[in-house]
């Protein structure tokens, strides 16, 4: 994993949760892991990774990822077993 990989899986794993982590660099994470994003109506984007799946809205206009977005993407990631080292 590179390194900006790594530092958007700290921020996404930050306390107090973090309001600043960009969309596309979460995606990004999220194929750099094996997984995949796929685009479903309007801005419905499906994640998958190590056989599990996320279904979230892509945030807009900012592309900031709100709080409640943060809090799922952790607890998807470390259900699929993906931790900060």
């Amino acid at each position: 994993m590179q390194k900006r990989h790594q530092r958007t899986l700290s921020a996404l794993f930050r306390r107090p949760t973090a309001t600043d982590v960009a969309w596309r660099d979460v995606m990004s994470l999220i194929v750099a892991l094996g997984g995949e994003v796929r685009s479903r109506s309007g801005s419905l984007r499906a994640l998958s990774l190590r056989g599990r799946d996320l279904v979230v809205h892509e945030p807009h206009p900012s592309g900031l990822l709100p709080r409640a977005l943060v809090l799922r993407l952790r607890r998807f990631l470390l259900e699929g077993g993906t931790e900060p080292r």
